[in-house]
């Protein structure tokens, strides 16, 4: 399997997550989108941020509670995401640590490169909105308890997300 076809498959299943979503919260409720991987990247499972959770959060500022996306209270149908973290599995049960020392390294760039690319292709689909839209937004792939919040997500943040919402994520103090 390729980054590509990982990435399509991540693409369709956060679609049909993100657009019941929509139905479920309303759309003009929606301020962030994510998938979030484990550190082990042996799954990933989609949420949202609403603006009601934004404001009935008790623990931080806005910037914090929509920079953290494992603080974010919409969920979505994890089930979606059943053949995605059927086919990871796959490739996890691939690895040899006596072939590669180094497999394990590869398999988590890999899906985390997967799950920012598909969510590239619902951006460049339009499933987001216009970019004028899109600045009311905040689109991210997230790994929970892991140091690729500071070596990977600032990265994937500017490659998800317009100019004003990386200029507001990068004056955050989260960063």
């Amino acid at each position: 399997m390729t980054i590509e076809e990982l990435a399509n498959l991540i693409s369709k299943a956060a679609k049909v997550a993100f657009t019941e979503a929509h139905e479920r919260y309303g759309e003009d409720q929606l301020i962030g989108y994510s998938i979030i991987s484990h550190d082990t990247a042996d799954s990933c499972f989609p949420v949202v941020a609403t603006k009601n959770g934004c404001a009935n959060y008790e623990y931080g500022s806005d910037s914090y509670f929509l920079f953290t996306q494992v603080e974010w209270d919409g969920s979505c149908d994890n089930s979606v995401f059943y053949k995605v973290n059927e086919e990871i599995g796959k490739l996890y049960d691939l690895g040899d640590y006596e072939q590669d020392p180094d497999w394990h390294n590869k398999f988590r760039e890999f899906v985390f490169e997967s799950n920012v690319r598909g969510l590239e292709l619902l951006i460049d689909e339009g499933f987001f909105g216009t970019e004028e839209e899109r600045n009311k937004l905040f689109i991210a792939f997230s790994v929970s308890d892991s140091e690729t919040s500071e070596t990977h997500l600032p990265n994937w943040v500017k490659r998800l997300n317009t100019e004003s919402v990386n200029a507001k994520y990068s004056s955050s103090s989260n960063v």
